[in-house]
């Protein structure tokens, strides 16, 4: 957590800080709930691995990926878009290695 207690004489800087600090605390709550998503989706992933070397279904499914991409994409501006297409090119990254392996 956050620490908020800074040492400042201005009134001005000890708001700004301590709203800093506020958003601070909600990013690292966030954070701690994206890993433990990540987590969840890391574990499906190699089960999702474990089928397909059994059945011999290759890694690699752009199709699939596209069709997240097209779902999670919906409804963004341009530059949130551009943002999670990167995002979950890298979790596509991190899936395939995590199924190859």
């Amino acid at each position: 957590m956050q620490n908020c207690n800074k040492n400042t004489k201005d009134t001005a800087d000890k708001d700004a800080l301590q709203q800093l600090c506020e958003l601070r605390t909600q990013i690292d709550t966030l954070d701690d709930q994206l890993r433990q998503l990540f987590l969840e989706r890391m574990d499906l992933v190699q089960q999702v691995g474990a089928l397909k070397a059994e059945k011999d279904i290759p890694v690699l499914h752009t199709d699939r990926e596209n069709e997240v991409l097209m779902r999670v994409n919906t409804g963004l501006t341009l530059e949130q878009r551009q943002n999670v297409t990167e995002l979950f090119q890298t979790l596509f990254e991190i899936s395939r290695r995590q199924q190859s392996g």
